[in-house]
């Protein structure tokens, strides 16, 4: 497999490439991985995506987080994700999925908020209950649409805490889908018009059932509303 990527990479070369899909249920040799991924950023990729199964986390090529051209990117695997430290990252992605297992704050509190491109967001986040609570802070003038998925790695009843906070004027979608009640801040949501809150609450669960008020309270603009059984 790696032989034929890169004799396709290296035998073909083409002034741009649109589109850069790498999809790999097996491990490759890293060094090869940022080859494929820096050649398809220098040849002005647009959208790329990402999936390398390696079983442990995977950094990312440093001249991914600088591309001009790149307006899609969608890591479909947890890759080590190190926001620059000049604090732009993806400077013209509008589009960004990522996978994140077990996150640290560093990067959940920052990656987000250093895109300021960012129209369409979608977060699939796994937590466990042992450490510190996870704080996601999107913070966008720009950003429209946002999924938030967030599931346990271990059994349904475990009690990991999460907070989110979301400041984006411009957004006007926003999904959660979550086994867990986290807390929930919203600021500025003056353009949302759609929401879906597919949250799981249980009698099993400590968690302040205040929250599901909380959160509706904060909703107030909203022109379709779809709450699942967990939030009422």
């Amino acid at each position: 497999f790696e032989d034929f990527v890169q004799r396709v990479l290296t035998g073909t070369q083409p002034t741009n490439i649109t589109t850069f899909f790498l999809h790999c249920s097996r491990p490759v040799d890293l060094s090869s991985f940022h080859l494929w991924v820096c050649s398809a950023v220098r040849r002005n990729a647009r959208e790329i995506e990402l999936y390398l199964d390696q079983n442990h986390c995977i950094e990312l090529p440093e001249e991914l987080y600088a591309s001009p051209s790149v307006e899609v990117l969608k890591l479909m695997l947890d890759f080590l994700i190190k926001v620059p430290a000049g604090g732009t990252c993806f400077p013209n992605v509008k589009i960004l999925t990522v996978q994140l297992e077990s996150p640290e704050n560093t990067l959940t509190e920052k990656l987000f908020c250093s895109c300021p491109s960012l129209e369409e967001l979608s977060i699939q986040a796994y937590l466990n209950d042992e450490g510190p609570t996870t704080k996601f802070i999107i913070s966008s003038s720009t950003l429209k649409r946002c999924t938030l998925w967030v599931a346990t790695e271990g059994e349904i009843f475990t009690q990991a805490e999460y907070k989110v906070r979301i400041t984006a004027p411009s957004l006007e979608r926003l999904h959660i889908m979550s086994d867990i009640f986290g807390k929930f801040v919203v600021h500025d949501l003056n353009s949302l018009t759609d929401v879906i809150l597919d949250i799981v609450y249980g009698e099993w669960s400590r968690v302040d059932p205040n929250r599901s008020i909380q959160l509706l309270q904060q909703l107030n603009n909203t022109m379709s509303l779809t709450v699942s059984y967990g939030v009422l």
